[in-house]
């Protein structure tokens, strides 16, 4: 699985890259906000892991302009600012985890094997299949259409299968 880390600090991205390519994971390193926003829009990754503070573009730009390309990647955002406001920008925005620079290397590893261990986001807002007609935003179910009422559990086995 590929990995992008995008981060300033060189001492940093230096071990993670090490210790995530001895964990069998393909990594690459973008040093600065233009260059990982870059990467993270023309690559496919399994999953980034970005600096707040970052030259040339912020790390809350770059997962703006990810998520606006569609880019559904987990990311885990790694910094030294802890202040909750932060946090809470950034998971808005779409981060998937926040974690505070310094911290563990094998907490940071558990939190990256626990995203991608999740299921693929459906991407479509609607499936079919013959005369079946799953509206996954609207929560309705037809066949042939006419409408079928299904528990919530139901809805969402529906969808899953």
């Amino acid at each position: 699985m590929r990995i992008l880390i995008i981060d300033d600090e060189k001492e940093i991205t230096d071990f993670l890259a090490t210790h995530l390519r001895s964990e069998s994971f393909a990594v690459d390193v973008a040093s600065d906000g233009e260059s990982g926003s870059y990467l993270g829009r023309t690559n496919d990754y399994a999953l980034i892991l970005l600096d707040v503070t970052l030259p040339k573009k912020s790390g809350l730009d770059v997962l703006k302009e990810l998520r606006l390309q569609g880019k559904m990647m987990p990311v885990i955002v790694l910094s030294v600012t802890s202040e909750t406001e932060t946090k809470i920008d950034f998971l808005n925005a779409g981060a998937d985890d926040y974690l505070v620079k310094p911290s563990s290397y094998f907490e940071l590893l558990a939190r990256i094997r626990a995203l991608l261990r999740r299921p693929a986001i459906i991407k479509e807002d609607i499936l079919t299949l013959d005369t079946l007609v799953v509206d996954v935003k609207k929560h309705e179910v037809t066949r042939s259409k006419k409408p079928i009422q299904l528990t919530q559990k139901e809805f969402m086995l529906l969808a899953f299968l």
